[in-house]
């Protein structure tokens, strides 16, 4: 979705014994993934809340007629990555209340468990691959052409 701030990555890229693929998540493990999803709802809020300044910064410019249109393109792309914003706030929000209720790291669609991997690349995801796989496949299938 979006890129992950610079000092999450590094914290990320600390090297920590994994579980096997098919093990619980420890304990531990459940709290580095709180404090990463905390510190990417942070990042994410600033973002957000940047993007949304910046708009409204354009908006208040006097501009000629070729300046507001790019002003008025500037702005629909600033107000887009609000949304986009917004959207993995809600998927950090939800996978912070997973760990609230003992629900983290299971898949929503089939109720396995999501390899480690991968929650450590998304800790707000929400299925496994293969799961997120097959949702893809039959969303094409739905398709119609133009």
């Amino acid at each position: 979705m979006t890129d992950a701030p610079r000092d999450v990555r590094r914290h990320q890229e600390v090297s920590m014994p994994q579980p096997e693929q098919d093990d619980e998540l420890r304990p531990e493990d459940l709290r580095r993934f709180r404090a990463l999803l905390k510190q990417h709802r942070v990042e994410t809020v600033r973002r957000m809340k940047g993007h949304v300044s910046d708009a409204l910064a354009d908006s208040g410019r006097q501009a000629d007629d070729v300046d507001s249109a790019t002003v008025e393109q500037n702005q629909k792309l600033l107000l887009k990555l609000s949304t986009k914003e917004r959207k993995l706030l809600k998927l950090i929000d939800n996978a912070l209340g997973k760990l609230e209720r003992g629900e983290y790291g299971y898949c929503e669609g089939t109720g396995d468990l999501i390899a480690y991997r991968r929650l450590e690349a998304r800790p707000w995801v929400r299925y496994s691959v293969a799961y997120q796989e097959q949702l893809e496949r039959d969303r094409a299938l739905h398709v119609k052409p133009s």
